[in-house]
């Protein structure tokens, strides 16, 4: 897929929405020699620079840049952090291999923690304060889209880390678009299919059989937990159209220790 535009007098380009990905630039003037840079990376919610220098020559030479030195963010005023699919896939994570846990990377965030009863939130979402602000000032979407439950308390959907892209968290001077948070914005992104054909399997097993007995208890209660799924990506129409598909299931069967006290008849004559 290519794209192709002018530039204004300035020497000025904008190229908007375009997806996220690497990308080839190249820039052609008469009288110059025509201009490339190499592994340009969109990521989402960004603004990429790509400058150009054009030199004096004949178009049919070609003067190709494939790395410089990284500069600051001269484009945008947002803070925060965007973790992408190597990154996800390199990190070991907790909280059930929950995205949400990435937020402890980030600055100005507490320690992400999941709340509420096991009963209200089953699926284990977390949440966080960011700068000062309360949990519910925090905002969450998929793909641009709400994500949040309709008491505003927790999060909807959480794909496994396998599906997702990036993880795109945004925490203080963002765009309108990302309105609706005195927080933390929050934006996932799922992979996409390739011209190639790739899926992936995987599990994750913690058994009661392998750990260790509570101090006090009298039993260790049977626990076993399964997290398992696979994914798979290809071509419909090679270089126009792609598919990506994930499932993941959960089984928890859960045994808990309570260790509880009877007060004897000298502890209740002295209360």
């Amino acid at each position: 897929m290519s794209r192709s535009t002018q530039t204004n007098a300035s020497g000025n380009h904008v190229f908007p929405t375009l997806d996220p990905g690497l990308y080839q630039v190249a820039v052609e003037l008469a009288g110059f020699s025509k201009a490339i840079k190499d592994r340009v990376q969109v990521l989402v919610n960004s603004s990429m620079r790509a400058d150009m220098v054009l030199m004096p020559g004949g178009i049919s030479e070609t003067v190709t840049v494939t790395a410089e030195t990284a500069m600051l963010q001269r484009d945008r005023a947002d803070t925060g952090r965007k973790l992408e699919e190597v990154q996800l896939a390199a990190m070991p994570l907790g909280y059930n291999r929950n995205f949400q846990s990435l937020l402890n990377l980030v600055p100005g965030t507490t320690r992400a923690f999941a709340p509420h009863s096991e009963f209200f939130n089953s699926q284990v979402s977390l949440t966080t304060q960011v700068n000062g602000v309360a949990r519910e000032g925090n905002n969450v979407q998929f793909e641009g889209v709400d994500n949040n439950h309709r008491t505003g308390l927790l999060t909807v959907m959480i794909p496994p880390i396998e599906a997702i892209e990036t993880v795109d968290v945004s925490t203080s001077s963002y765009d309108a678009e990302l309105g609706r948070a005195g927080g933390a914005v929050t934006n996932i992104f799922l992979r996409s299919g390739t011209n190639t054909l790739h899926g992936a399997v995987y599990e994750f097993n913690k058994t009661s059989a392998l750990c260790a007995q509570e101090t006090l208890a009298a039993t260790k209660p049977v626990t076993v937990y399964n997290y398992y799924g696979f994914n798979l990506g290809g071509p419909i129409r090679k270089n126009k159209t792609f598919i990506f598909a994930d499932y993941l299931g959960l089984k928890d069967r859960r045994g808990d220790t309570y260790v509880l006290t009877v007060p004897n008849q000298d502890y209740r004559m002295a209360a």
